[in-house]
């Protein structure tokens, strides 16, 4: 007998539509359910859940909420979960794990839980010496089945906000953002210790750590940071940053540049490079012959949307043309360039792309 059966054989089973077992399934109200090609696959072993849905039409007497506070400006998960009255938002995770998106951005208006979730999403993925899967076990995303809690406690996590970030000249924001970057840093001290790094890795590490690195090395520090990780713990890490539009161009080039960073297996990462007729943003060399090479041109500005923005970003574009910054990777033998301008006006962004 099969280890699986299918929505119909599931619907037959359990006396119900197959239409509703799929929205069962989809729900992840199933334990153990999957999804192969376009189809469910759900284990044989699956115990029917229960309808709560009104049947007879009548309004179901409301359960007594806990006498709980609502978490009101609260952004620790752990705190918010176990303190608070939390409405459950980790089918988030579910969706993650099922679209494996590379990168995500999320735009909500303030106070509406963007940095709770966040936080919940760091506490789920990160490896800890805690057993931090307390938090989740009464959550939906436990219920998904093993396939999901598989991942709990698994990843290194890099998360950072620039929500306090609010000075009035460049160089007070600039010194509290190494600031913000050598905690980061800290949290992640165990790769002092780490026989996987080599030694100038580990006095790079030190010099952001001390507040000594010169604005060169903190541009890279999220791709350093990254890839330490990733040497350390055998895994690529998830990076998390809150408020990222709070610091400009230079803001968003770093920003860009740490993303980036999870390419380097496939890619030779630099940035501000000489090529051409000047020195371009973002270049990704690929290591492998017939991989595609990347660059990309940013460009920041206050205030712009729309047509101003789309704009902007086309004269990013136009800037990698007209310098020629693809002349390094023609000259390396790259045959296909995706070239980006990419242009960040608070939360918006508008990306302009060309080939050859």
């Amino acid at each position: 007998m099969s280890e699986t059966i299918t929505v119909k054989e599931a619907a037959k089973l359990w006396g119900i539509t197959e239409r509703r077992v799929t929205v069962l399934c989809k729900e992840g109200r199933i334990e153990g359910v999957y999804k192969k090609d376009r189809s469910w696959v759900i284990p044989i072993d699956a115990e029917k859940p229960a309808d709560s849905r009104i049947k007879t039409g009548a309004y179901r007497k409301a359960k007594t909420l806990p006498d709980l506070p609502l978490p009101v400006g609260i952004s620790d998960y752990r705190l918010a979960s176990s303190e608070y009255y939390y409405v459950d938002k980790t089918m988030m995770i579910k969706d993650f794990l099922d679209e494996r998106p590379m990168v995500s951005l999320f735009t909500r208006p303030r106070r509406f839980g963007k940095t709770l979730n966040m936080d919940m999403i760091r506490t789920f993925f990160e490896k800890t010496d805690e057993d931090t899967s307390i938090y989740f076990r009464d959550k939906k995303i436990w219920s998904c089945g093993k396939k999901y809690r598989d991942y709990q406690g698994k990843y290194p996590v890099i998360f950072i906000t620039f929500k306090d970030v609010k000075r009035n000249s460049w160089n007070e924001t600039y010194d509290q953002i190494t600031k913000i970057l050598a905690q980061e840093f800290e949290r992640h001290s165990e790769l002092l210790e780490s026989e996987r790094c080599s030694k100038y890795e580990k006095l790079y590490f030190k010099n952001v750590l001390e507040e000594k690195a010169d604005s060169t090395d903190m541009m890279m520090s999220l791709q350093r940071l990254s890839q330490m990780l990733d040497e350390h713990y055998d895994i690529p890490p998830i990076i998390i940053i809150d408020e990222y539009d709070t610091a400009g161009e230079n803001f968003y080039h770093g920003f860009v540049l740490g993303l980036c960073a999870m390419m380097d297996n496939r890619y030779y990462i630099s940035s501000n490079g000489e090529s051409g007729e000047g020195r371009y943003d973002i270049q990704l060399l690929p290591k492998i012959g017939n991989m595609p090479g990347i660059l990309i041109e940013l460009k920041a500005a206050r205030n712009f949307s729309g047509d101003k923005l789309k704009q902007l970003s086309e004269t990013a574009l136009a800037q990698i043309q007209d310098r020629k910054y693809d002349t390094d990777m023609i000259s390396k033998g790259v045959k296909t360039i995706f070239k980006y301008g990419v242009a960040f006006s608070g939360k918006q962004v508008e990306i302009a792309i060309s080939s050859h």
